[in-house]
Order: C-alpha cells, then structure tokens, then sequence
C-alpha cells in the first residue's frame, strides 16, 4: 500500500480494491532525503529563521498534554502555518549538523512559534548549540539505516472480500456496506499510533456466529509480498448458524494451573489436554480457571500481559495502556510511561474463558516450565523426587530410608523388606539386632561369643535357672528357702533376712508374734486392729493410760474427772454419776450450786440460812410477790396501785406520784380531769369551767351575754341542736371522733358508736372492733385548726403516716375520739399484728410523736410529714399518755378488746 495520508487524516479503501493483504516494512531506505520548506497560502516556500540565541527551550504545557516532549522556538515573523508533520525529518544548519525530531507539531504557531517533537536522546539544548540568531533552519527526511534487503517484512492478510470468499448463509451481511481498510495517523499527538484496520459490517443474528480467518505473514521483506498472495485464496469469512455441524468448532479445553513460588507472585501455566493437564496437577500445581481455544458464547479472551517487571493476567488488553495524567492518551504499546520507545509490553492470548473466573492469577506471571514433566525421559516420574529422574523413590519397608539412594539423611536402605533395620547388623536382615536387657546377649541370635539370650528381659540371667527369668536365685539368710520363689520342697521365702520365719506372721519378719496376757493384743506389734500392748500382764488394757496398767481410768459420768485416780489436773471424782460436780459441794451430789442471780440464795436448794431462790434471775427478789419475778413491786404515791404492774384489781399506776389518779386522764397527772360546767371539756382545757356554753370567753367574758346569743355552726360552742363543737343537728354531719347524738350527726363514712359512756362518730368496719390486742394512744395537734379540719386528706394523711412508721396495716388504726379546743385531741387505737410486736409499737409511736430537736421547731417526725398537708399547723405532737377505752381490759400499754 501507499504511504499514509497526511499527518491527521485517514484513508478508506474497499478490500475489494486492494491485493488482499497489507505488507509493513521494518524501514525502508528513501531514494530521495531532500524535503522542501514549507508554503504559504500562495505556495511559496517559508523561511524558517530562529529569532534569537539559545531560543530553543521546553513548552511544558504542551509536553503533559501530548506526552512526549515538546520544543518551541520563537522565529522572525512569518505567516501563520498552523499544520505540522508526522514523520521524523532532521533540521540541518549551514555548517551540515543534523538534529532528529519524531515530527512537527505547527510550523509557524500564529505566525511566530515553531513547536516541534525531538527524536529520543534530542532536546532544546542540542538545538541551541546548532542555531543562533539569525540563523536558517534546513529540513531533510531521515534516511534509513537499513538497506532494502536487511528489512524485515509483516504482512496481514485479510482476503479482497470477493464472493468466492463469502461461506454461509447470504444474508450475513449488509449489502449496502463493503468490508474496508483503514489506514493513517491520529490526529492527536496524545494518540501517536498508526491507524490500521480491517473494517467488516456483518448483521450477526442471536444465535449465530460470524467467522473471519486472516493470516499473519513474517519474514524477509522481499519475499514477504509473494508468500502473502500465496495466502489471499484462503482468507474466508462467513456466517455459521448450526455450529454443531461444524467440526472442531468448539476448540480445545484449556485449564489454568497455578503453583506457588518463592516470590511474592505465583507462576501459572496453561494445559492443552486432559493429560497435560494431569501432568500439572502431578507436580503441585492445582487447577485455578477453565476455558477454550477457540471463542464461545459467555467466554472473553483472555491475555497475559508484561511490562517490564509488572505482570497482568485478565480480559483488559489495555492493561498498562493509560498515559499518566492524561485520559485521552491510549498506547496499547506503552507501558505507561508515556513514552513510545520505552517499555513495551507483550501479550500473550492464553485463550477464552468466563468473565473473571481466573481473577484469582491476576497478578501471576505465566511459566509453562514449573508446571510440566520434569522428566520427560521417564516414564514413572514427573518429578525429580528424593532419587533423582530415572531412579525410583521407593520405599518399600516404609522405614523412610529409599531402597535405591540415600535421601534425608538417611542412608541408601540394605535390609528394603525390613522396616526395623537400613543394615544387616549383627542378626541380619529380617532379625532384629535387639538386647532388650543390655546384658550383651543378643534376644534373637547368638553373636560376639556370647549365646541366644533366654532370659531377653532379665539383665542378671541369661538361662531360666531355679526361679525362671526375671527371679534372682538367691537365698538371703540361708535358711534353705529361696527369697524369690518356692524350690526343692521349700515355699517362697517370705522372710529373706529371718533366719527363723518363712512367713511374715502377724509381727512381720524379725518380730515374734507373743501374746503374754492373752488378751489378743500381741507384745511386739500392732495386729488385728489391736494396737502393741503396752500392759503385756494386764488383759484388760493395752496402754498404761490415765492410771497405769492394773487400774481402770473409767469415768463413768463423763465429766473428766476420772473415778479411780487423779488425772490431769482433776481430782479422783467424788461425784461418780454427776457430769457437773466432782465434790458434794452445797446442795449435794445431783443438784447445781448455781446461783444466777448472784444474790446469796442459790437456785436449786436452801443452803446457809437461805431459803431456795424463786427468781433466779431477779437479784432483788426471791419470791415472785405482786408483780412477778423481774418487776419491783413497788408503790411510789400509796394510793394502793403498783407502779410497774397491774394488782389486786387495781391498773398499772400511769400517775406513779399523783396519789389521786392512776391514768393521765384529760389533764394528765397532777391535775383533776374535772369538767365542772358538763360541757364535754375539762376544766384544765376549758377557759370557762362554769359556762356549758363557752370554752373560750366571749366579748362580755364567761358567764355574760352582751345580748341574745344566736347558736351558729362557727361559734366553736356546742349549742342549738349540735351534737359536738359545729357539727351534728342542723349543722355539717361531725367527723370521726366527734360526739353524735344520732346516726344523722356523722358524715357519710363514719357511724354513731358507743364508746365508754359516750357516742362518737368511727369508721364504719370500725365501729365493732375485732377481739384482739389495741394500743391506745391520746395526742395532740397544735395549731390554727377546728374538729372541721381534721377529716378529708388530713386525717387521711395522718392515718397513712402513722401506718407507715408503725408498720402497720392503715385499717389497724382506729380513730375514736376528737376534741377540739385550742387545739385538736385525737385519740386513737393501734391493733396488735398477729406476731404480737406490741413493745415495737409502743417503741416506735414513742419516736414518731415525740419532740426531735432535729425538726423545726422541734417537731415530732410525724408532725414534718403532715406540716406537708397543712402548712399552718403548728404540728407538735406529744405522747400525752396510753388508755384503755371501749371496755378494753388494760394490760401495761395493752387494752384486750373481749
């Protein structure tokens, strides 16, 4: 064919044109070296004059874009040539120095630059040696260095697309498109590459296959033009629908294999057939991928590519192809370095096999030989192995030691059916050489003067002799029986150092069995669970003991006195049968001299003018008298009831200094609970004892009106029709522990109940008490409260704190009474739990309504919790005193409801 068009241009040419195939040279020698300067617009020639010295240097901008160097030089003015050339020229001064360029990007770059691509080893500074202002720049083409006949020649041949080459179906192609060659140059430096293809327009159907064979023709230039038109009637191409009446369409199985190596990349090679492929297995190398030879549906080709010291095995031929920084660059010639003439790769088409299915080997390095016979010239091995080719590696006594080299350390084996031995030894091969005893005679034949071993575990014989191997012969204390088996009539010696026993005996040997006393305890030994007797004349003991031999050291209470001795620190016992005494002592035998009490009586007998103690843990009383043992029966006031106890039908005295009153009543004690105007409120609460109709005087004082009194429901009197202070009749129904007169006076969760001599409101489930045990409790709430005040949430709230602090169940509180005056009294009943922990309640109301200087205003813990609930209470309360009401009959704190 023709030179290529023009740099940046392509030619097209029907294969039916051409002679069928395309021959390239290595580099032809031109006939003509000269080249003409270049024109302008109007055809005339172009002088190219550098414009000043040293004005050859690197445009950089245009080196990064087209990936190889890039020289300008500013020339005198010119016109504007903006095109370049492709092919190498040489600029040549007046003196006939010659430079080399790769090509020429634009003559005159705006009527003023000239850019040119310097040869390899060629750059700015090599100009500028060459030309200096004013200077004229001559072109000349680049000879050839080879001559014509020195060429080489490749050659493809593609067929001229003519009908006799055309198989299958007619249909397979387009018919208004000829199969082409391309051919030319790219237009841009950064794809620098000649263009050459065969163009084919097949209409390729699902299912089918379009074929299209060329050949690739190398050799010597001049004869590669008549061996290519050899080939052109062969080029065929075609359509193939029934591919299984094609025969060998399929190709070959092709099959991976991998085998590890020393370096970091493994090796990989490819079979052909299933024996090859057998072969690689053999010698380590496992299957990695499977393919074809030839290309199927769902397969893609698969390459090998290097560069330099970079491997790639995959489906991209483009591999390494990318010039570095640039996306548009693509030189499948390159290895990346942006240069055409560095590294180059090569490929090799392993062949087609599935998308990724050998990624694993993608960055192995393809070596046919560590995968293949290694032995080609023996046909059992294809390795070497431990002998080497050509020598078998048996080893047929498995002993590890080879029959045919020495290998591993091992020796070359002389005994191959013997896997005991590698040499004959002393007994031969097949024979051990063994002396199991190391008493030099051999187990398993005679050798070195010595005889066949009959004793092969005994180190001392070497016949069986009077006991049989492994038993000394011997005879210790000559007695005539041997130490180690029974011979000549005589049994085993059991005794080998006993002159005088043949048997262990109950003693053992050396020690008579004696038995003086006879009481089966033996003089000289332990034996039959008896221990040596120490008390050889004493059948009844076998040590000394507490009271030496003859004396038994029986205690016969157990107390460690012993009955017939003194012993260890105890006197002999007095008291033979009483674990507690050694001596008579007060009381005698039997009976404790105890004294709990430490008050001179003892507890068990009349002893020194003392009678016997009725309270023995009382050391103020020997008899129980009123009160019982424990509690003084003491009476401070005279007035006939105990202060500690309740006594001839009189209660436990609360008023222990007022001989008047035995409870604290209203007042407490050392004041009458006298209310002298009947009003319901004692005189000491009462701020007018004679007037039924105040508590508190009036404008006008007690006893005086200051006009017609007019009963209210808040006057704080009980009057009109009123069954306590503002409640009952007319007005509001009363709270709990309000006096009633009738069921119509309580509210609607409480019931008018008898209570001692009078009628109050109480809870209704409460107003018939259980039998059981109550404690009964009177305080007091100070404040600027009324009756009024304490029901709804704040009796509530003082019910619920009280169950908490008593650990009580809410319903277990009873109210039973309320009075108001000044302030409100509430008494109040606590039923006893079951587990009758009736001191735990009187110990816990005791700190709940007591004064605690740690609350404000020294408020008792119940009182700071209600102050929560109304914060104007004063909220002090006192424990005033414990009662029993409602019948109860009184026990200390207890009130017993029957």
């Amino acid at each position: 064919m023709e030179s290529p068009p023009a740099f940046g241009n392509v030619g097209l040419t029907d294969l039916k044109q051409t002679g069928g195939y395309t021959l390239f040279a290595e580099n032809l020698p031109i006939p003509d070296t000269s080249f003409e300067q270049p024109v302008d617009a109007d055809g005339s020639p172009v002088a190219l004059v550098v414009m000043k010295n040293n004005g050859f240097a690197e445009s950089s901008s245009h080196t990064d874009s087209h990936g190889t160097l890039t020289v300008r030089v500013r020339l005198q003015s010119t016109v504007t040539i903006p095109t370049g050339h492709s092919q190498p020229l040489s600029f040549v001064n007046a003196a006939g120095d010659r430079a080399d360029l790769k090509g020429v990007l634009h003559w005159a770059w705006a009527g003023a630059w000239l850019y040119i691509f310097p040869a390899d080893g060629v750059d700015a500074s090599t100009f500028n040696s060459m030309f200096a202002a004013g200077d004229t720049i001559f072109l000349s083409k680049v000879q050839s260095p080879l001559a014509l006949e020195d060429n080489l020649g490749l050659s493809f041949v593609s067929g001229t697309d003519a009908s006799d080459t055309m198989e299958g179906d007619p249909g397979w192609r387009a018919s208004s498109r000829n199969a082409r060659l391309r051919y030319g140059s790219t237009p841009s430096a950064a794809r620098d590459y000649f263009v050459w293809t065969i163009n084919v327009f097949p209409r390729v159907v699902p299912g089918s296959t379009f074929f299209f064979r060329q050949y690739v023709v190398t050799g010597n230039y001049a004869d590669a033009a008549q061996l290519s038109r050899d080939f052109v009637p062969h080029a065929r191409q075609g359509f193939v629908t029934n591919h299984s009446a094609v025969e060998g369409f399929g190709g070959r199985e092709l099959v991976v294999h991998a085998r590890s190596h020393s370096s970091a990349l493994p090796y990989v090679a490819v079979s052909t057939s299933s024996a090859e492929s057998a072969v690689m297995l053999a010698v380590g190398c496992p299957v990695v991928c499977s393919g074809r030879s030839t290309p199927l549906p769902n397969l893609r080709a698969l390459f090998h590519i290097t560069c330099g010291q970079h491997s790639y095995i995959g489906h991209d031929p483009e591999h390494f192809n990318t010039e570095p920084g640039s996306p548009t660059a693509v030189r499948a010639y390159d290895c990346g370095t942006g240069d055409s003439t560095g590294d180059q790769p090569t490929f090799t088409l392993l062949g087609f096999f599935p998308l990724d299915s050998c990624s694993a080997v993608q960055s192995a390095t393809l070596n046919f030989s560590d995968c293949h016979d290694q032995c080609p010239d023996d046909p059992n091995k294809v390795l070497p192995g431990s002998c080497d080719c050509g020598t078998s590696d048996a080893d047929s006594d498995g002993d590890g030691a080879l029959d045919n080299c020495a290998f591993g350390g091992q020796p070359q084996d002389a005994c191959v059916n013997d896997a005991n031995k590698t040499v004959a030894g002393s007994c031969g091969c097949g024979v051990s050489d063994v002396d199991s005893d190391g008493d030099g005679a051999l187990d398993n034949c005679a050798f070195g003067g010595q005889p066949q071993d009959a004793c092969v575990h005994d180190a001392n014989k070497t016949v069986a002799g009077s006991c049989g191997c492994g038993v000394s012969d011997v005879d210790s204390d000559g007695d005539g029986a041997l130490d180690n088996c029974a011979f000549g009539g005589q049994p085993q010696d059991a005794c080998v150092h006993d002159a005088n026993k043949t048997v262990a005996g109950s003693c053992g040997c050396g020690v008579s069995d004696v038995d003086s006393d006879g009481d089966g305890a033996l003089d000289n030994c332990s034996f039959g669970g008896q221990a040596q007797d120490a008390c050889v004349n004493d059948a009844n003991k076998t040590v000394a003991g507490s009271c030496g031999c003859g004396v038994s050291d029986v205690d016969s209470d157990g107390d460690g006195a012993l009955d017939n001795c003194a012993f260890g620190g105890q006197p002999q016992d007095a008291c033979v049968h009483d674990a507690n005494k050694t001596v008579a002592g007060s009381c005698g035998c039997g009976v404790s001299d105890v004294d709990s009490d430490g008050d001179g009586a003892l507890d068990n007998c009349a002893f020194g003018g003392q009678p016997q103690d009725a309270c023995v843990h009382d050391a103020n009383k020997t008899v129980a008298g009123s009160c019982g043992c424990g509690v003084s029966d003491v009476d401070s006031d005279g007035d006939g009831a105990l202060d500690n106890c309740a006594f001839g039908g009189q209660p436990r005295d609360e008023c222990v200094d007022d001989a008047e009153k035995v409870i604290g009543g209203m007042c407490g004690c050392g004041l009458n609970d006298v209310d002298s105007d009947g009003d319901h409120v004692a005189d000491c609460k009462d701020a007018c004892p004679q007037d039924a109709l105040r508590i508190v005087a009036s404008a006008c004082g007690c006893d005086a009106s200051c006009g017609e009194v007019v009963p209210t429901c808040s006057d704080q009197l009980t009057n009109g029709d009123e069954s306590d202070i503002d409640c009952g009749g007319s007005c509001d129904p009363c709270a709990v522990g309000m006096l009633c007169s009738h069921p119509s006076d309580c509210d609607g969760q409480t019931v008018c109940a008898q209570l001692d001599a009078e009628s109050v409101c109480a809870v209704a489930n409460n107003s018939a008490r259980e039998a059981g045990q109550y404690v009964a409790v009177e305080a007091t709430i100070s404040g600027a409260v009324t009756h009024n005040d304490f029901r709804g949430e704040l009796a509530a709230a003082f019910v619920q704190h009280l169950s908490e602090v008593l650990g009580v169940p809410e319903d277990y509180i009873v109210i039973d009474r309320v009075r108001t005056t000044n302030s409100i009294a509430v008494s109040f009943s606590v039923r006893v739990p079951p587990s009758g922990a009736e001191d735990e309640i009187v110990s816990n109301l005791g700190a709940a309504l007591a004064s605690n200087a740690s609350n404000a205003g020294g408020r008792s813990n119940l009182a700071n919790a209600l102050v929560q609930e109304r914060p104007e209470l004063a909220a002090k309360y006192v424990l005033q005193h414990v009662v029993c009401g409602g019948g109860g009959v009184r026990s200390g704190h207890m009130c017993e409801c029957r």
